[in-house]
């Protein structure tokens, strides 16, 4: 089947079945099929079809059709041209598999118009239930994998809410979405994320965060549950200059934090860190070292740098603890009292 207004490429179809009627009306042919079946690149569906062809007029179609695919990742050459080649190319490769158990088609109106953003003299939607997806939405960051979705297609755009996921580890909660329209529009994502610290790790070290977070990647490790609430503009037309953004926070409710070359962790670590593609900054955070309470922040520093920045109190007499760990004990003998000690790691190069 060739409809080369409408697909790029063929359409072979594997199955087809339909009783067909047509009619001469006052108003002009009328064709009708109540039992249309097909299968199609690996899907099967059904519809409803009733198609009036009315002198000087465009074609009016009332369609409602239902679908189900294994793998809906074949069905690529069915993208409509008018999505565009960026869409289509960003399509081409994000979408790695996808289960579609049911899918739901309804067209109503006269096909000039479709898909009746323009002109609303019809109406359409596609709403299509997703399971077992797998989407690398962008070169060189950690692809979403297990994802359950329902989508729904409506004039020139898309919108879809998620009820899970997984990427690097970290499990998503819940997830919602939109393309607001396919010619100019970019991907906006806003989830709930939860996992192990060290997931949350695996996934920065797998990003292109890894080189602006380096001191922290690299010479770190966490432990601990945490939920980050992530929000992301994709990028779907190259061509218009738009750039991946991405932003969110990080809720850190009692994590433990190892630092290379430190026998004793930072624990019980509290507080919240927002990050960017541009780095991570934190207000007040909460810590224990040695059992001496940390108060920290991290903000960038006179170079442009992520720097961490903690005070915390040393007991220099205390027989344990931060003194007796780093200051000799001949130098802990003539002295006594307490003092403030102050830490500055840096956690990246430059912006």
């Amino acid at each position: 089947l060739r409809l080369p207004q409408t697909f790029a490429a063929p359409l072979a179809l594997e199955r087809l079945h339909a009783s067909l009627s047509w009619s001469q009306e006052s108003e002009g042919w009328r064709l009708q099929a109540p039992d249309l079946a097909w299968g199609l690149l690996g899907s099967e569906g059904e519809a409803q079809l009733d198609l009036r062809l009315l002198p000087g007029e465009s074609p009016r179609l009332k369609l409602e059709a239902r679908l189900k695919a294994a793998d809906a990742a074949r069905l690529k050459p069915l993208m409509p041209l008018r999505w565009g080649p960026h869409l289509r190319d960003w399509l081409q490769h994000a979408l790695v598999r996808a289960r579609v158990p049911e899918a739901v088609l309804r067209i109503d109106g006269p096909l000039a118009d479709f898909p009746f953003h323009a002109r609303p003299t019809g109406s359409w939607s596609l709403d299509i239930g997703v399971a077992d997806a797998r989407l690398d939405y962008q070169p060189e960051w950690p692809g979403v994998d297990r994802v359950r979705a329902q989508l729904k297609f409506a004039g020139n755009g898309l919108r879809f809410e998620a009820e899970r996921g997984l990427i690097s580890g970290v499990e998503v909660l819940d997830a919602s979405g939109s393309i607001d329209d396919f010619s100019t529009g970019s991907l906006r994502i806003a989830g709930r994320t939860r996992g192990e610290a060290g997931a949350y790790y695996s996934f920065l070290r797998g990003s292109p965060l890894a080189t602006r977070l380096s001191g922290l990647v690299g010479h770190t490790d966490a432990e601990g549950l945490a939920e980050a609430d992530v929000q992301l503009d994709i990028p779907l037309h190259s061509n218009l200059g738009q750039k991946l953004m991405v932003e969110g926070q990080v809720r850190l409710p009692g994590n433990v934090l190892r630092i290379t070359g430190l026998e004793e962790p930072v624990r019980d670590i509290q507080g919240a860190l927002r990050f960017s593609a541009k780095g991570v900054a934190a207000e007040r955070l909460l810590a224990s070292y040695y059992g001496a309470p940390v108060q920290a922040l991290i903000a960038a520093n006179a170079e442009g740098n992520d720097e961490l920045q903690a005070r915390l109190p040393v007991d220099l007499d205390a027989e344990r603890g931060i003194a007796a760990r780093f200051v000799p004990r001949w130098v802990r003998e003539r002295l006594d009292g307490r003092t403030e000690a102050e830490l500055h790691l840096p956690l990246s190069g430059p912006r």
